[in-house]
């Protein structure tokens, strides 16, 4: 992480560093889930008309 502060109008870059930092771990996804989610993906249709936002399935 870093962390940006400005001084006479230049911007500087901080460091940080966590403690601990092994703490994340992935995890697995069925093939099933991800088919499921391409599959959704793939058909969500999302329109922009006059400042609105349309969202719709194409099953």
């Amino acid at each position: 992480m870093a962390a940006l502060y400005v001084y006479n109008n230049t911007i500087y870059m901080e460091k940080i560093y966590a403690k601990e930092r092994n703490t994340c771990k992935l995890s697995v996804a069925s093939p099933e889930t991800i088919r499921f989610l391409l599959d959704f993906s793939k058909s969500l249709q999302i329109v922009d008309y006059q400042g609105m936002q349309f969202e719709s399935n194409l099953n």
